[in-house]
């Protein structure tokens, strides 16, 4: 069976205040027996991902897993075009969505 995974990673740097951390909501695909599995993979994903390294700026910069957002389960077969994850988002939510969206560009 066939799971989606969100994971939360926190980032902090040597450079920025708490106020100033940044966050990655990283969506992996997972293949687990049942969802419990799914879990336990998930988690060990997320604590494998933890890393310390200095930019080319030199700042020092650290992801530090926080935790599993969402288990989802998507099926036996992976197919083109099938729904992997979906979350639903308040107008609010989605204008942060955008206002960060259109700062990257």
């Amino acid at each position: 069976m066939w799971f989606s995974a969100s994971l939360l990673m926190k980032g902090n740097s040597s450079e920025r205040s708490d106020e100033d951390i940044f966050w990655e909501d990283s969506i992996v695909l997972i293949q687990a027996d049942d969802e419990e599995d799914a879990i336990v993979q998930a988690d060990a994903l997320g604590k494998a991902a933890e890393n310390q390294y200095v930019a080319a700026t030199g700042e020092s910069l650290s992801w530090t897993f926080e935790r599993i957002e969402r288990v989802l389960e998507i099926g036996e077969v992976l197919a083109s075009g099938m729904e992997l994850f979906s979350r639903h988002l308040s107008t609010t939510a989605l204008g942060c969505l955008f206002r960060r969206l259109a700062t990257h560009r």
